[in-house]
């Protein structure tokens, strides 16, 4: 075994051990404080630092990942105050000369590194980049190749980020849990992905968070059929547009627990109040602002087992697939192995 690949297996352990703890939090409190990654980032940096000094990284690349590691920042320790730095809080200046040098290196890194990268894949003149007499070939190549991950790490945390804005992933420490994973998981050299057949997986061109995000969406996939088994166990199958994804529970037993109450009374416009029952729950609505009121006009009005939808705590999700990302790849590029394509 080769010194980076322990290296490798070192991050897989401690990303492991950080979102089994995570994915605990998550469960109990829906709520991962913005502590808790900034302590398990601490040994991946350490990591990945040893391993750039084992691959002899040059100035270009270490700068490049302090440019990574400077937009990661952001997201949990924001940036710097302007009234700060005109106070001149060295703290604050500390972070602004961090910015400035990750943006140095990013920048320098793609003019040294990305025509290697670009020829060593057919693209531009490998001749003219890639073998030239004073130059050793395979540093180049190597520098290069480390250059391409570092690029699909950013390439990871920017689809993460966007996610978040965007309002695809719906909570803050769902955001900051995969970034967590894509800096531990930048790259897939060191991993021990097996085919399924059993040999050594190639190289994927997803990056591993992808693909570990994409094992998670396979496990939240499962919860429509699991939910609708246990519906019918109970026998709430009907209707059948609110069994595959909400259950009914106790009345007395819904404040207080992790769900969305889709049940509220309404007055029509007849006057008439009756009990309304969502599809899926209203953000902003009664039955989330005051749901010790719903609950009781609901039990006015005879209601005693309301649908309600859990709020399934996303990285109870992940932690599984963490593993499954390690040992078994892409799912994507499984799938088409497994087909012949």
């Amino acid at each position: 075994m080769q010194s980076t690949d322990l290296l490798a297996l070192l991050r897989c352990a401690v990303l492991l051990v950080c979102m089994a703890g995570a994915a605990l939090l998550d469960r109990w409190q829906r709520r991962v404080p913005n502590e808790y990654w900034l302590i398990w980032s601490q040994p991946i940096i350490l990591l990945i630092c040893i391993e750039l000094l084992v691959r002899e990284a040059d100035w270009t690349l270490w700068l490049t990942f302090a440019g990574i590691l400077a937009w990661l920042s952001t997201n949990v320790l924001g940036l710097p105050e302007l009234a700060a730095l005109r106070r001149g809080v060295i703290e604050d200046w500390l972070v602004v000369i961090w910015y400035v040098a990750g943006g140095v290196g990013v920048i320098q890194g793609i003019l040294t590194h990305a025509p290697a990268a670009f020829a060593m894949h057919g693209f531009g003149d490998p001749y003219a980049v890639l073998w030239c007499f004073d130059c050793d070939t395979a540093s180049i190549e190597a520098a290069a190749t480390l250059w391409m991950w570092f690029a699909g790490l950013a390439i990871t945390i920017g689809f993460f980020d966007f996610a978040y804005r965007a309002r695809l992933l719906h909570g803050g420490a769902d955001a900051k849990a995969l970034m967590i994973c894509a800096l531990a998981l930048p790259w897939w050299a060191g991993l021990p992905v097996l085919f399924w057949a059993g040999g050594p997986a190639t190289a994927s061109l997803v990056p591993p968070a992808l693909s570990l995000l994409i094992w998670t969406s396979v496990g939240f996939l499962a919860l429509p059929l699991l939910t609708l088994a246990r519906n019918i166990q109970r026998g709430d199958a009907r209707p059948l547009q609110l069994a595959w994804h909400a259950h009914r529970m106790a009345i007395d037993d819904v404040a207080g627990q992790h769900v969305w109450l889709l049940e509220e009374v309404v007055e029509g416009a007849d006057g008439v109040r009756r009990v309304e029952t969502r599809m899926r729950p209203n953000r902003g609505s009664r039955a989330e602002s005051a749901v010790e009121e719903v609950i009781d006009e609901l039990r006015a009005m005879g209601v005693t087992r309301p649908w309600v939808t859990s709020k399934h705590p996303f990285l109870v999700y992940v932690l599984p697939a963490i593993p499954l990302a390690i040992l078994l790849g892409d799912p994507v590029s499984l799938l088409l192995g497994s087909l012949g394509l």
